[in-house]
């Protein structure tokens, strides 16, 4: 008899901002930057992500200091870089 790892549910960002104690914001952010890995979800007018909790915990192993974005920020304002 063959026994098959169960494979991990992809769960949402609400669950991934709960499981850090982080905001849903900020958990996207890092998803944008690539700091932890997401999974985009194409044919909405807005990119929904999916991600593995073991994957962002191990992305975020090791890492010294929180990563976070300046006040002055473009990005996290909502506007385009280069403008």
């Amino acid at each position: 008899m063959h026994m098959r790892k169960k494979e991990e549910p992809f769960v949402d960002v609400e669950a991934v901002a709960g499981y850090l104690g982080e905001t849903r914001r900020y958990v996207l952010y890092l998803a944008r930057t690539g700091v932890i890995r997401s999974y985009p979800l194409s044919g909405h007018a807005r990119i929904i992500r999916k991600f593995k909790i073991s994957e962002v915990a191990r992305d975020l192993v090791g890492r010294k200091r929180k990563i976070r974005a300046t006040k002055k920020s473009k990005h996290m304002r909502g506007i385009p870089p280069g403008r």
